[in-house]
């Protein structure tokens, strides 16, 4: 008898502990997924400020060589004259608008600063300093930054895929005694933008672009600019981006790691065309890798910029909820055994009194 009273006791004890640490185990659940969504969410915004500050400081070097030399009247009328004159005219001032200037873009280049390019004010390629052989090409409807910039006679900034690169561009007016003149574009390769990321944190850093974009706008003999994204078909990569493993501490082995882990979650969150991140564990270490929507001058997301941080906020935020459901456990079963033997001291002291009612001395 004592026997399956201790066997009911113990089944008390139990069930119990379960009811209790059941609403438990949801909570620290909860609060666990919600660190993790803040812990990403925050992450993400980091990723994002650190791109927009390095943008902004681009866009300053821009606006100063702007400012400070191509604008200037020796330069614009080169563009000017050129608009109407005759093919062997425009050969001559080609040439000058590129003496001119071949110094500066060669400064340029050493600060990541890929393209130099001048445009007629009928939106025709006048000199392209990343290639000086191809020109008198219409970009209209392929450059809407340099159509816009046509149609508004204002500044145009954003990224965009080109006849031959893509670049983060920044697309002036030309005036000459208050005439318009054409357009002339500053822009830089997301090179630039890694080179200055590694600075601040040494990471790795990716881009790929939208396979259409780019076969709608590059040319058949610039093709070979691009090689396929090993993170989506939809996807290609400037193979002219490289990033050297030791700046960024993360082997080309490491990066196929992670690429393999957290490839069969990827096409979902490219569908939404939103920012998103997704965590991984890889020769024993959690890495985040963020992926944030680039947007061309037209407002449609083009591109993906991609970071990959090793992270371990995640492994503590585990930790801490496997210490915290450990706590949960052991407070339900001490206080389902506290229960259960107050129960069963009520009952024998229940009988005692019964039978101290009952019997005659």
């Amino acid at each position: 008898m004592p026997v399956i009273k201790y066997f009911y006791a113990l089944l008390s004890i139990i069930a119990i502990s379960a009811g209790l640490f059941t609403p438990s185990y949801f909570f620290l659940l909860h609060q666990k997924d919600q660190k993790l969504e803040l812990h990403f969410a925050d992450k993400l915004n980091q990723a994002s400020s650190q791109f927009e500050a390095i943008n902004n400081a681009y866009a300053l070097v821009s606006n100063s060589v702007y400012d400070n030399v191509i604008s200037k009247p020796e330069i614009v009328s080169l563009v000017k004259k050129a608009n109407g004159a005759t093919a062997e005219e425009q050969a001559i001032l080609r040439q000058e608008l590129y003496d001119r200037l071949l110094p500066l873009y060669q400064n340029l280049q050493k600060q990541n600063i890929r393209q130099l390019h001048f445009h007629l004010k009928n939106s025709i390629s006048f000199l392209r300093f990343h290639r000086p052989s191809m020109f008198g090409d219409s970009l209209e409807a392929v450059r809407y930054s340099i159509d816009k910039v046509n149609r508004t006679r204002r500044p145009a900034f954003g990224f965009e895929e080109g006849r031959i690169f893509n670049g983060f561009r920044h697309v002036f007016p030309l005036f000459l005694d208050n005439k318009f003149a054409g357009t002339v574009e500053i822009s830089y390769s997301f090179n630039a933008i890694r080179s200055e990321e590694i600075k601040l944190l040494p990471a790795h850093y990716d881009f790929m672009i939208r396979k259409d974009i780019i076969a709608s706008k590059v040319w058949k003999s610039e093709a070979s600019n691009y090689i396929p994204s090993p993170l989506s078909e939809h996807y290609l990569q400037d193979k002219n981006i490289t990033q050297d493993a030791t700046e960024s501490h993360f082997s080309a082995e490491l990066i196929d790691m992670i690429n393999a882990n957290i490839l069969s979650d990827i096409d979902s969150g490219l569908k939404t065309e939103a920012a998103f991140s997704l965590h991984t564990q890889a020769k024993g270490e959690d890495y985040i890798v963020m992926f944030l929507p680039i947007y061309n001058v037209e407002k449609k997301q083009v591109a993906y910029y991609i970071s990959y941080e090793k992270n371990n906020t995640v492994k503590l935020i585990e930790q801490t909820f496997d210490v915290e459901l450990l706590a949960a456990g052991i407070l339900s079963f001490f206080f389902a055994l506290l229960l259960v033997l107050y129960v069963l001291s009520q009952q024998r002291t229940s009988k005692a009194l019964e039978l101290l009612a009952t019997t005659d001395p």
